[in-house]
């Protein structure tokens, strides 16, 4: 059976996509990389370097698009929940004290385009998150970490258009500009102002949001087939650093104390322009994908290279001495992924894999913000094909783990993080 798309509808179908991709995305690879590029890839643990199926190779390798034929579309979405819980190991804040975040869902899109021009050139295009993270605490008015965040984020898109070119039959080299749109916004509370003695109190709110940076970055990839049933991919992507602007309000929290809450009023710093930046880290990546008949594995290994991470610096434009610069200290980060599949019939593929992602941050700057703890991820997927559609299925569970700052917070925050998630996608793709 083949299904037909009308304009019309392939129009909407690009629409939803294209508004989906400005929501937050919850699921993680290293650090608070993005996983979810397409439920396909993720159905296999996120290993996809190795072999192209779909156009959201734009994504994992920009050479896996010179193996598509024709013009593709390739939507995927779904939905994600998080949480993260907080134990107090004292002194600050007192051992047992329990916080929690939010719980956040979210939908999880991307979308993908490839198109063949000749037998060796083809151009693709992808919009997705790269990385995104958010820590919105509850009870921000008693939250103990409320000096540091009490609702902060990072959040990015990149727009990667991508050139792939067939060497040989089997080789396959390609390039793509990562066009990075990215925001940050971090909301916390200040315990005193410069030149008031006020002791450990909340006397004034801080809301730091940044406009929307636009920077440039790129990716490289190769695909090679030794053989028919062996292939074998490298991918890299480039850092980038994004230069925000921004706006920073200082709302006064009246203590009760006329001195003080005069005092306050006095110093407290008038809205005004502020400057934050930080990287974007890079990351490389292998994979062999071997088929057996039936039956496909493949196994990826990567370094996502977030040494670049190391701070994040808030500048105010006339306020110097509130300026923050907030250590990360993140590393070079290993990550693993398993992937196996299996066609039970040509119109049904089923598949599975075990992903392991190593913390790129160490607990001296665990903080409410930022604290990315090495995980294990476990998925499950499947597709059904008709014509020139396919609807690929996945989910994927992160279990719960837990990370101490083991007491050298840098912050003087010291405690336990844990997280946990769960994950449910659908993709379709369309062929013309």
């Amino acid at each position: 059976m083949t299904v037909k798309l009308s304009g019309r509808l392939l129009a909407r179908i690009l629409t939803l996509g294209l508004v989906g991709a400005c929501l937050p995305s919850l699921v993680h690879a290293s650090g608070f990389a993005v996983d979810n590029q397409g439920a396909r890839a993720l159905g296999l643990a996120g290993a996809g370097v190795a072999q192209a199926s779909d156009p959201s190779a734009v994504f994992y390798n920009a050479a896996g698009i010179a193996f598509l034929k024709g013009t593709q579309v390739y939507l995927s979405g779904g939905l994600s929940t998080s949480t993260i819980d907080f134990v107090g190991e004292g002194p600050t804040p007192p051992a047992a004290t329990v916080e929690q975040t939010e719980r956040r869902s979210a939908l999880l899109p991307s979308l993908y385009a490839s198109r063949q021009l000749s037998n060796r050139l083809v151009v693709g295009i992808g919009f997705f998150s790269p990385f995104d993270t958010r820590a919105q605490w509850k009870d921000p008015d008693h939250f103990t970490g409320r000096y540091n965040c009490t609702d902060c984020a990072i959040r990015s898109s990149s727009l990667n258009p991508t050139v792939a070119y067939k060497i040989e039959d089997r080789l396959a080299v390609g390039i793509g500009l990562d066009l990075r749109f990215s925001t940050l916004s971090l909301d916390q509370r200040l315990g005193s102002v410069p030149g008031v003695s006020a002791q450990a109190q909340d006397v004034a709110a801080v809301t730091t949001t940044t406009s929307t940076d636009t920077s440039i970055g790129f990716n490289l990839g190769l695909q090679a087939s030794p053989s028919e049933n062996v292939t074998i991919g490298l991918a890299y992507r480039h850092k980038i650093q994004a230069n925000y602007t921004a706006a920073a309000a200082f709302q006064q929290i009246l203590t009760g104390d006329a001195t003080v809450d005069g005092d306050v009023t006095a110093h407290l710093p008038p809205p005004q322009a502020a400057i934050v930046t930080h990287y974007f880290p890079g990351s490389v990546s292998a994979g062999l994908a071997v088929r057996h008949g039936a039956l496909m594995v493949e196994a990826d290994l990567g370094w996502t290279l977030w040494s670049s991470f190391d701070s994040i610096e808030v500048r105010y434009a006339t306020s110097p001495t509130l300026a923050q610069s907030l250590p990360q200290s993140f590393a070079t980060a290993f990550g693993a992924r398993l992937g196996v599949e299996y066609a039970l019939h040509r119109s049904w593929v089923v598949r599975g894999g075990y992903s392991y992602d190593q913390a790129p941050q160490p607990g001296a700057t665990y903080s409410p913000f930022l604290h990315e703890i090495a995980r294990h991820g476990l998925s499950l997927g499947g597709t059904w094909r008709s014509g020139n559609v396919n609807v690929d299925v996945v989910t994927r569970y992160l279990p719960r783990r837990s990370a101490s700052t083991q007491g050298i917070n840098l912050y003087k925050y010291d405690g336990s993080y844990q997280t946990s998630g769960f994950q449910a996608g659908v993709a379709f793709g369309f062929r013309f």
